[in-house]
């Protein structure tokens, strides 16, 4: 917007904007602008906005941002990424036709792999793009910017396809390529065909949503056909002869580990947002969603409330909120079924029938009977319960491969079902002071509410500290907790009902026996009355016939 002549300029290419004039301005504030003209040239002095296009003629102004050169601005960001990014990149230093022929020719490849680090959270992609003679090529390794959930395989994988087709964009460009074809292989599966099966961009819901789109953006505008092809991953540790597009992906498995080692140690490196700049974002907390789009958001607005009725009504402590691992908690309630849902919300709430206030249903008549109660309750067949519920709670903790430290900690303080604190089970030998730290919070959290499925996020962080030294590719951060909530779950389910089969069956039985002592007096009076009558019929007869005689 130019504050001196009071008109909107909205870049409509590269080369025009449209201008648009102060029409008029309602009561909620916001302004209707009136679209005036095209022109090729801006004022100096411009201001950035928010307009609601309702009608390209019509859009709304809502809101003017702080005074700056929205342009130049924009401009100087996205050079500064466009920079950053196209730095990792190689190009050939001689001649590069042969590349460029293969590519025309539709018989260059272009073959990407990735790597994780679940412990530091860093993931990057390598790729080349390659004649067929294998003599001429583009290669780069980039690190893979951090999503709004943990980094995994999927994200850094599709950022290599990203790179792919961002410097094939920059071929094309720089070497008037105006038509050919390029196969790109890699060994996951899921990338390849969410990035390049469809021709629609991927949804709000998708994971990285944020890279699929700049992916689609690319490919809607670059004059190559771009084809895909899936290969086996590792194979250099199977001692097989390896095709050539196998061992080209061993390669760039190597040299994405060896950029994730160099990211890892370094203090200076600088991550492109570039892809970033191709939609719009939406970034709640400094955080840019990529993912689950409107679960997200509505997450944000309810998650206030949440903690404002855990700490207000149940008496969690304010941080303690704050520990507990959400995000677990969310994947496992997915996983659910929809009746198993409607319970663990009504469990977890207090609102499960326990039949609290009625006196003739309880099982432990010293106490009332709440959800909480159902767990601790003293009654012996209760503990029978507990005991046989948490040792398959400790069953399934081992057949998951938990940290032996996790796994005493776990026993120790749940065996019994009488609260304690897990700080004091953490082995006195144990120098990971983090897992005192995640015993500590977990008992802010509380010991009863572990069983809603609340544990301290510290125990994933812990356990993904395992895995790794378990697997070469070890699962994903939430995969294990996720798990333990589930189980969790049964345990806290097996209790109630468990205490529903006792009470309710003992209140049968007392239905039962009421009914037949009503039954029994019933029938008892029925014979006496029908009794009574008999005699006054005989005495009726013999009377009749005594006279009749």
């Amino acid at each position: 917007m130019s504050p001196s002549e009071q008109k909107i300029f909205y870049k409509a290419s590269s080369q025009t904007y449209n201008v648009y004039e102060i029409e008029s301005t309602n009561r909620r504030n916001s302004t209707i602008l009136k679209y005036s003209h095209v022109t090729s040239n801006i004022p100096q002095a411009i201001v950035p906005l928010i307009v609601n296009r309702l009608n390209t003629f019509r859009p709304k102004l809502e809101a003017i941002l702080p005074a700056e050169s929205a342009t130049t601005y924009i401009d100087e960001v996205l050079q500064n990424h466009t920079n950053l990014f196209m730095n990792q990149i190689n190009f050939p230093s001689t001649n590069i036709n042969n590349l460029i022929s293969d590519i025309k020719s539709g018989i260059a490849v272009a073959v990407t792999d990735a790597s994780v680090s679940p412990y530091s959270g860093v993931g990057t992609s390598s790729f080349v793009i390659t004649s067929k003679d294998l003599q001429t090529s583009c290669n780069g390794a980039h690190g893979v910017p951090q999503g709004s959930t943990s980094m995994d395989s999927y994200r850094a994988e599709i950022y290599g396809i990203y790179s792919i087709m961002v410097t094939l964009q920059h071929l094309a460009q720089q070497y008037n390529i105006k038509r050919g074809s390029v196969l790109i292989p890699c060994d996951n599966k899921a990338g390849l065909i969410n990035s390049l099966a469809y021709d629609n961009r991927a949804s709000v819901t998708q994971g990285s949503f944020d890279i699929l789109w700049a992916i689609h953006k690319i490919r809607e505008h670059i004059p190559l056909t771009i084809t895909y092809k899936h290969v086996k991953g590792h194979q250099d540790t199977t001692g097989k002869q390896l095709t050539l597009l196998e061992t080209l992906n061993c390669i760039m498995d190597r040299k994405a580990k060896q950029y994730r080692e160099y990211i890892e140690t370094s203090t200076t490196y600088q991550y492109s947002h570039l892809h970033f700049y191709s939609n719009w974002r939406c970034i709640i907390d400094n955080t840019i969603l990529t993912e689950r789009l409107e679960a997200n958001i509505r997450d944000h607005i309810y998650s206030k409330q949440i903690k404002t009725h855990l700490v207000q009504n149940k008496k969690y402590l304010n941080e303690a909120v704050d520990y507990i691992d959400w995000i677990a908690i969310g994947k496992a309630a997915d996983s659910l079924t929809l009746s198993r849902q409607i319970w663990v919300t009504k469990y977890v709430s207090g609102f499960c029938a326990t039949a609290s206030v009625m006196k003739k249903l309880k099982l432990c008549q010293n106490c009332k009977e709440t959800t909480n109660h159902i767990i601790t309750c003293r009654d012996e067949r209760s503990t029978s319960q507990y005991s046989k519920s948490i040792k398959n709670f400790f069953d399934h903790l081992e057949r998951i491969h938990t940290d032996p430290t996790i796994l005493l900690i776990f026993k120790s303080t749940l065996t019994t079902s009488i609260p304690s604190t897990f700080a004091s089970h953490v082995p006195p030998y144990e120098p990971d002071q983090d897992f005192h730290a995640a015993s500590k919070e977990q008992d802010q959290i509380g010991w009863v509410n572990i069983f809603k499925g609340h544990i301290s996020k510290k125990w994933s962080e812990l356990q993904m500290k395992h895995f790794c030294h378990m697997y070469k590719n070890p699962p994903s951060l939430h995969h294990w907790s996720k798990s333990i909530i589930l189980k969790l779950y049964d345990v806290a389910h097996e209790m109630w009902m468990h205490r529903n089969n006792i009470v309710h069956e003992k209140y049968e039985d007392n239905l039962n026996k009421k009914k037949q002592n009503n039954f029994n007096r019933t029938s008892l009076l029925n014979t006496e009355k029908d009794q009574n009558e008999f005699y006054i019929n005989i005495k009726i007869y013999f009377t009749r016939t005594w006279k009749n005689s």
